[in-house]
């Protein structure tokens, strides 16, 4: 069982998109919630300066990883999708992206993954993020993933786990 979840720019993006990105608390704290450094500085902050995310929130870690990544591997990842295979692999963790690519290559590495649309599923009915919160960006975020229409009315439909 994974240690760490390792969140992508995409599933930054999406908490920024639906407007959780502050009002989001983790649901399990046996997980610690990292992403690469450079996602944080380099992708994801400059591009949200619109969105007022200019702190890292309190439930995220951004950490440079120790082990320095191989880009020169065929597989048309980005450098920072590299980094997320690393650091998932340095503190035993889960990637959480919806990206296929980077998903398939992070299980051809033995590294577990989870589809961000579930972790967002999973986080609002474990209360991560408050009903009226989620209601309000659920359609902005939707608006803005890739997913199937079933995917979608789960997402919408979702209730909290009593």
């Amino acid at each position: 069982m994974a240690s760490a979840l390792v969140l992508d720019n995409v599933a930054l993006s999406a908490f920024a998109t639906g407007g959780w990105f502050h009002s989001f608390s983790f649901w399990d704290d046996s997980y610690e919630l990292l992403t690469p450094q450079t996602i944080w500085e380099e992708e994801f902050a400059a591009y949200h300066e619109s969105h007022a995310v200019d702190s890292v929130p309190r439930w995220l870690s951004p950490v440079a990883p120790e082990t320095q990544i191989d880009t020169a591997e065929p597989g048309a990842l980005s450098d920072n999708d590299w980094r997320c295979i690393v650091l998932a692999k340095e503190h035993d963790g889960m990637v959480i992206t919806r990206d296929q690519k980077l998903r398939e290559v992070a299980l051809d590495r033995e590294i577990e993954t989870e589809w961000l649309g579930k972790f967002v599923l999973q986080t609002f009915e474990r209360c991560g993020i408050a009903r009226s919160a989620y209601e309000a960006g659920i359609d902005d975020y939707l608006q803005d993933s890739y997913l199937p229409a079933a995917s979608k009315t789960e997402l919408r439909e979702a209730e909290k786990r009593e």
